[in-house]
């Protein structure tokens, strides 16, 4: 996940410690690490900072080995009525697409919307 981070093309600012906070995307998201378990699962609170004051949801990432690398189940869950195929379509493509192209991990959709059509 750090390559992708590397990648980016505004400001990322990440405390890689449990109830260290994360700035993404110049600001855009804004969020709190809730577990953080090396190799094993990331638990994020998360939010737009489009959101209201004090919504958050809950991004949780699974890791696991495969024969073919690494595999990445992510959840995303309690974010405002009507975000879901937005919030989808940009895990996806900033995200869980990248790390694929990048590293070979194998992604697997859970999310709360269907896995987006690019």
């Amino acid at each position: 996940m750090q390559t992708v981070l590397k990648s980016a093309t505004v400001p990322v600012q990440i405390n890689a410690e449990p109830g260290g906070t994360f700035v993404l995307f110049g600001g855009h998201i804004v969020g709190r690490n809730l577990e953080l378990i090396p190799n094993v699962r990331i638990v994020q609170a998360w939010r737009e900072a489009t959101w209201k004051p004090g919504v958050y949801s809950v991004a949780t990432f699974e890791l696991s080995d495969d024969a073919k690398g690494t595999r990445i189940s992510f959840d995303h869950v309690g974010f405002p009525k009507g975000g879901g195929a937005h919030l989808a379509k940009g895990w996806y493509e900033k995200l869980l697409g990248a790390a694929q192209e990048i590293s070979g991990a194998l992604g697997e959709w859970r999310g709360r919307s269907p896995r987006p059509s690019l």
